[in-house]
């Protein structure tokens, strides 16, 4: 140890002297500091207009945002193309189905379950009933029997109105889901058209924030050099006195260990071990220690008692 600390005053000593022959490191510094400065400033005036001609504010935050709506459309996408299959079908299947037969005017259970069609559809159903009925009393040409033969037919009509307003309305909301599902398609496009731009910028991208770090670094560790050489340069005639006293030497007494105080701490802790110990030893101890134990642990007397002999002790002599 008085080794180290010898040469670690020599070492110091010899640093001074070397800082109070170089009075012109502050300049130094002060000229790199500038120079950088100059580099930066051009590296900066360079990526704000890499920003502005490929519109990139924050690379990162822009992608990550790109892929959020990339992500969002292409499910409401998957999403519609689903609803045009289904509405599609539904739209053909009725189609197919008022071809196939003219004469039923309500195609599908579907429609059937709209409010006004079922009323149309009950009304209807009520009026051909009367009008069997009124045909059993009177003839064809009878008042009662043509108005309502003529409430039927208008009761067809509207039915027959209803469920091709129906009809144009699912056709209508098919255009709109198909006109939505080009615009998402484009949006997605553009999107990834977007994506690609944005990987064509990143190379550089990265290389101007990477390059402005390391030179806002470098600068910052210039600065500190440059503030403590004005230090040393304000401090070279003190410093330039500083000279070692004396020599660090062995002690010539032991520092540790401390008798007095291991004393002070290993008597109490014996003592405490010691009857720790004894408590411990007689818990376990599963023996009767003499006749009256064994009369009161077992209710019955002794007779006679044996002591315990040293097998190494010999009976005869």
């Amino acid at each position: 140890v008085a080794e180290v600390a010898n040469a670690v005053a020599r070492r110091y000593i010899a640093h001074n002297v070397e800082i109070n022959k170089l009075p012109e490191a502050a300049e130094f510094y002060r000229e790199r500091i500038e120079a950088e400065q100059a580099e930066l400033e051009k590296l900066q005036v360079a990526f704000r207009r890499l920003k502005n001609d490929e519109k990139v504010v924050a690379y990162d935050a822009q992608v990550e945002q790109k892929v959020v709506n990339l992500t969002e459309w292409e499910s409401r996408l998957t999403e519609v193309e689903k609803e045009i299959l289904s509405r599609r079908a539904k739209i053909e299947k009725i189609k197919e189905f008022m071809n196939d037969n003219p004469a039923i005017i309500v195609p599908i259970p579907e429609i059937a379950r709209v409010r006004i069609i079922e009323d149309l559809n009950y009304r209807l159903v009520t009026d051909r009933l009367r009008l069997a009925s009124l045909r059993e009393k009177y003839t064809e040409r009878h008042q009662e029997v043509v108005n309502l033969e003529q409430d039927i037919a208008e009761t067809e009509t509207a039915l027959r109105a209803e469920v091709e307003k129906i009809i144009r309305q699912e056709e209508t909301e098919l255009r709109k889901l198909e006109a939505e599902q080009d615009a998402l398609r484009g949006s997605i496009a553009g999107i990834k058209n977007e994506m690609i731009d944005l990987q064509n910028v990143e190379a550089p991208y990265k290389n101007y924030e990477q390059q402005i770090a390391n030179k806002q670094e470098l600068i910052r560790d210039l600065d500190r050099k440059f503030k403590d050489s004005l230090y040393a340069g304000q401090t070279d005639v003190r410093l330039g006195r500083v000279k070692q006293i004396s020599t660090a030497s062995a002690p010539t007494s032991p520092v540790f260990p401390d008798l007095r105080l291991n004393l002070i701490i290993g008597i109490p802790v014996a003592i405490l071990f010691g009857l720790a110990l004894v408590i411990f030893l007689d818990a376990i101890d599963r023996t009767f220690p003499n006749p009256e134990r064994v009369e009161r642990v077992l209710g019955l007397p002794v007779l006679a008692s044996i002591n315990r002999l040293d097998p190494r002790r010999k009976l005869f002599r």
